[in-house]
This record gives C-alpha cells, sequence and structure tokens, in this order.
C-alpha cells in the first residue's frame, strides 16, 4: 500500500478528533486515510482535492482527498452528490377520428402524450456514481377531482462528460387523454402533474423534483399504484368520479 506523508496541520486535526469525548453525533462518522489512521467528523464540503471536516468541538479543517483509503474516499464521493436541474418532457398530438353514424357511436377525439425526463448536473466537479431516477406523471379526471397515474418508469444513468452531465429520459408509453361532453358535461382525462425522484446507488434520494408537494409527501402510497389506478391525492387508491354526482 502506498504511504502517504500527513502534514502537522492534519496530523494535529486528526489527534484532536480522536481526543474528543462523548457521543459522535449521527452527522459524525469515522473515516480512515490510506494510512490507516481513522477519525470522527462531520464532513462539511468537498472542494476539487479537498475534503472538509468539523470536529465535535466545532473547529473546521481541509484534508486532501489524496490521503483517504479507497473505502472513505469513496463514501466522500457518495455525500457528496451533484446539485441537479430538471425539465420535464411533454409531447402531444391530436388526433381526430372519422364521423361515426351518429353522436353516440362518435370516437372522441383524444391527445395522445409522451411524457420524460431531462436532467442536467449544474455543479461542478465529476461524478462517476451510477444514478437511478423514478418518473410517476400524473393525470386527472375532467368531470372530477380524482388523479390518474398515467405513466410510471425508471431507468438508470451516469453524467459524464461524454454525455456533457446530462440524461434525457423519454417514455415509450404512449398515452391517450381523451376530451368529450355528455349532456353538457366535460369527460375524459387531463396532464395534472410530475414526480421525479433521483437515487445514489446507495438507494439514498439526492434530489426531488415535482410540480405539487404532496407526490413526493405520499411516495410510499404512490409506489403501490398500478399505471391507470385512479387516487386521491394521498395517493390512496379510489373509483372514478360517478358521472350522476354531477
Amino acid at each position: 500500500m502506498t504511504k502517504y506523508k500527513l502534514n502537522k496541520y492534519i496530523v494535529i486535526f486528526v489527534a484532536a478528533l480522536l481526543s474528543v469525548a462523548g457521543s459522535v453525533s449521527a452527522e459524525r462518522r469515522v473515516w480512515s486515510l490510506a494510512d490507516g489512521t481513522t477519525f470522527e467528523a462531520e464532513l462539511m464540503t468537498v472542494f476539487a482535492t479537498e475534503a472538509v471536516f468539523k470536529n465535535a468541538r466545532g473547529s473546521v479543517h481541509k484534508i486532501p482527498l489524496n490521503l483517504f483509503s479507497p473505502e472513505s474516499l469513496n463514501r466522500i464521493e457518495l455525500e457528496n452528490p451533484p446539485k441537479l436541474s430538471f425539465d420535464f418532457i411533454k409531447s402531444e398530438d391530436s388526433i381526430v377520428f372519422p364521423a361515426g353514424v351518429n353522436e353516440a357511436t362518435q370516437r372522441p377525439s383524444e391527445e395522445r402524450c409522451h411524457y420524460g425526463i431531462r436532467i442536467k448536473q449544474k455543479s461542478s466537479g465529476n461524478y462517476k456514481h451510477e444514478l437511478h431516477v423514478e418518473l410517476f406523471v400524473i393525470g386527472k379526471e375532467r368531470y372530477g377531482d380524482k388523479l390518474i397515474l398515467l405513466d410510471r418508469q425508471e431507468t438508470s444513468f451516469f453524467l459524464t462528460a461524454e454525455n456533457k452531465k446530462e440524461f434525457e429520459f423519454r417514455s415509450k408509453r404512449e398515452v391517450a387523454l381523451q376530451n368529450y361532453e355528455v349532456e353538457g358535461h366535460i369527460r375524459g382525462e387531463r396532464y395534472h402533474g410530475y414526480l421525479a425522484v433521483v437515487k445514489d446507488e446507495r438507494g439514498e434520494v439526492i434530489e426531488v423534483d415535482t410540480s405539487h408537494d404532496y407526490l413526493y409527501e405520499n411516495i410510499k402510497a404512490l409506489r403501490e399504484r398500478y399505471v391507470g389506478n385512479f387516487m386521491d391525492e394521498t395517493c390512496v387508491r379510489v373509483f372514478p368520479t360517478r358521472p350522476d354526482v354531477l
């Protein structure tokens, strides 16, 4: 194993960390250097070549990344995920069907939709670990207040220099939304919103982007729904609104 020489400031910092008595907070963890030295501290931030730590007494120090063991360096990278920006993708094409024999046999026009998400890294630095995105697309009744799970997709990706630290995903599922009237009452469905959740390779959520906060607040129930299910704003499954309640 390659040996690294610690400068006197790092030695003093590590010694101070080891001398602190008391329990370790949830934010402080044990880190190891390449020479076998270990210490407990809270990781504050990461620069290009250094990691910034704070000990239990509040002292802040920088340690070069090349001094860490491979295991701790990997954890430092995971604890410092990239900042992301999101663009929801929504494409629609109107389809009008030939006239039927009469009004009762006329097939309503439809909006044929495809949905997706574009994710860009907006922070500096390179992130070599795999990311995973969950995308939920939500519709709503035109004649009631019930929500509909229109699409749900998951995929993994990397943000690299080759793809300009950008990832774009478009669902292959075509969603048909209808818009028509029965005895003066509007029927059909319309787009309502979306939820995108990005997790790292440990399964830890690092970024969330949503049109409505209650979708992520109720993500456990949302994950239990199937495409086509009707639900309320708590993402609990319900029946569609009955036409005779209008």
